[in-house]
């Protein structure tokens, strides 16, 4: 049950996101454009804190693993970054792929901490 209510977390998130996305990007609405860039800065300011190895240790605890497939995340990424850039947002684009490595390299550290503190 907790897996679907994180999942369904993601879902409602990232689909909130898709379609400001669209709608702000794709069919100028100004609103839904200013929520997507806010999504962005955001993303890219809480990644950078995931540098902090204090906050790595903190986040390690209470980590339980993917609510979606890496591959699906990957994907829905990338087509982010894809159609930011293809409506001519090329710094956001690449703000958004920077926060996207980052929270990548944040789930790898994060993961190989829970294993050090079983062992």
């Amino acid at each position: 049950m907790k897996q679907f209510l994180r999942t369904l977390k993601y879902f409602l998130v990232n689909g909130s996101f898709a379609a400001c996305v669209y709608f702000g990007f794709f069919k100028s609405h100004n609103g839904a454009e200013n929520l997507a860039i806010f999504y962005i800065w955001f993303s890219f300011i809480i990644s950078l804190t995931f540098m902090s190895k204090e906050v790595l240790k903190d986040a390690s605890s209470r980590y339980n693993g993917p609510s979606v497939p890496r591959w699906f995340d990957s994907l829905f990424d990338l087509s982010i970054v894809f159609f930011t850039a293809y409506c001519g947002r090329f710094f956001l684009a690449s703000i958004y792929l920077v926060s996207t490595l980052l929270f990548i390299y944040a789930i790898e550290e994060m993961k190989t901490l829970k294993e050090v503190k079983k062992c």
